[in-house]
């Protein structure tokens, strides 16, 4: 009896085999930019990590130290304030959130705030299309009279660098939220935004800022206070 002999099956064609190898090589690529944008800074993921009765208590120091410094510098004289970002994560974790809901974005969740030596970060939770962690790095310093410079140096999606540029708009529409104009340059290709603080009461005193410094673990604010002409005793 003659022996059978298998019949191999028919090969893959050479097109489906370049569909199935790219469609598995897209699939392994959005995994790997979700989990690329899914990654948090250190800072950020051990700030929420707080206790809620913690950053209460830090909320509850920033107001006392907000309110001193207000009262400070409705006086006439120099002045000083420290905030450490132990305070102002406080703050965003329960003050904003339960007092302040006209600031709210449904888009945005979280914000934390770190301080380096003349540099900070913020990040936060960004919920669009697709949900990732924001990180912004920046510097500041004071020019001219009452003019504040925030220089963007690095924009992050999780892992994935951003287009600095694309700061511009949402920075200028919460500006506006609060009643602030902003003008925006260029240096040496990092977005600059420039803060002018206009007094608004001319009655009060002139508060003047000065000089803003970014250190480890805190944000240091200087200014003086001159009567109004009218007000000179």
């Amino acid at each position: 009896m003659p022996k059978l002999r298998a019949i191999p099956p028919p090969a893959t064609p050479r097109w489906q085999k370049v569909l199935i190898g790219g469609a598995l090589a897209m699939i392994a690529l959005v995994l790997v930019l979700r989990m690329l944008l899914r990654q948090a800074p250190d800072f950020y993921r051990e700030e929420l990590a707080q206790s809620a009765a913690g950053q209460q208590a830090a909320s509850d120091a920033c107001l006392a130290n907000m309110t001193a410094t207000v009262s400070q510098a409705q006086r006439p004289g120099d002045w000083r304030a420290e905030f450490s970002e132990d305070e102002l994560n406080g703050w965003l974790a329960f003050d904003l959130p339960n007092n302040h809901p006209e600031l709210a974005d449904e888009t945005v969740g979280a914000p934390r705030v770190d301080f380096e030596e003349q540099r900070g970060q913020i990040a936060f939770e960004y919920r669009g299309l697709v949900t990732t962690y924001v990180n912004v790095a920046f510097d500041a310093e004071v020019r001219d009279e009452n003019t504040l410079a925030i220089r963007f140096l690095q924009l992050r999606g999780g892992a994935v660098p951003l287009p600095l540029g694309s700061i511009i708009e949402p920075l200028t529409t919460i500006a506006s939220q609060l009643d602030q104009s902003v003008q925006w340059t260029e240096e040496d290709g990092f977005p600059v935004a420039l803060l002018t603080i206009v007094p608004s009461d001319a009655d009060a005193p002139a508060i003047e800022l000065v000089h803003v410094s970014i250190e480890k673990d805190r944000i240091v604010l200087e200014g003086r206070t001159k009567p109004r002409s009218g007000n000179a005793r």
